[in-house]
């Protein structure tokens, strides 16, 4: 018992270093949207990054064309990041794609007006590279992984308006294997288990994925993190999935993608 305390008192650590980069984005039918229709439609996970070049969102391409998909049969429709707690959230509808990977890597950077602005009022920040491009993660690598299933999402209000908040996820993984197109994370061995932490003891441990894709990974030393890529698909068995890591080493600092670096499909 006093080493899961301590797994958890070191992974929640890592969680308010990490934490406040990433957040949850829900596409809302309209402005007006129920709370009902809001908790049906797609969900995604989102990443902030400054490489000291550039600031913008990552996140996986397939998230941002769901958001496309319902925007195209309905113009009202808005992607809206939910804001940390006390914190108002803000939309992104407005954002601007900078590269998209498509079928070759699920990965796409989203310039965003006033990011800064709109990530400080929402209670959210800028990771801070300290060196861009990340390098590649290796075979043994301690990684973090935070996202926002869909299956914590619960109905409140942000002022006169009603949101969809949802609890983070954090995942401690080991990484598999790793070769050109993506980092498998699946190992679950006495040696290396893998930790997972829910920070309202009332949910349900994660059985329903939908709602991770670009949940960001960051590979963990001592007291730092680097960030190496987001979930992009996983296997149905809950925490204990299989989960595909996108590499975000192919994102030059300006977040255009090197095309001429990305593997054949």
């Amino acid at each position: 018992m006093l080493e899961e305390q301590e797994q958890k008192r070191l992974l929640s650590a890592v969680y308010g270093r990490i934490g406040g980069h990433v957040g949850c984005a829900v596409v809302f039918p309209s402005r007006d949207a129920t709370l009902e229709d809001a908790m049906k439609g797609p969900k995604g996970t989102i990443s902030f990054i400054d490489t000291g070049t550039a600031q913008f969102a990552l996140t996986c391409d397939h998230v941002w064309q769901e958001f496309m998909d319902t925007r195209s049969r309905n113009p009202q429709a808005e992607l809206v990041v939910i804001g940390a707690d006390g914190h108002e959230s803000f939309s992104m509808s407005d954002a601007h794609v900078i590269a998209s990977g498509g079928k070759q890597l699920d990965l796409i950077t989203l310039d965003v007006p006033n990011l800064h602005g709109r990530l400080t009022r929402s209670g959210k920040q800028l990771y801070q590279a300290t060196a861009w491009p990340p390098p590649l993660p290796v075979v043994g690598d301690s990684v973090i992984a935070m996202g926002y299933p869909g299956a914590h999402q619960r109905p409140e209000r942000d002022g006169l308006r009603p949101v969809v908040q949802l609890r983070p996820y954090v995942l401690a993984l080991t990484v598999s294997s790793v070769s050109n197109r993506h980092a498998v994370l699946a190992e679950n061995t006495n040696d290396n288990p893998r930790r997972l932490v829910q920070f309202d003891p009332a949910l349900d441990i994660i059985s329903f994925l939908g709602g991770i894709s670009g949940s960001a990974v960051f590979v963990h030393h001592s007291r730092s993190e680097r960030l190496v890529g987001v979930i992009y698909e996983a296997s149905s068995h809950g925490h204990e999935s299989r989960f595909y890591v996108a590499h975000s080493s192919y994102i030059l600092a300006d977040g255009r993608l090197d095309f001429a670096r990305l593997p054949l499909f």
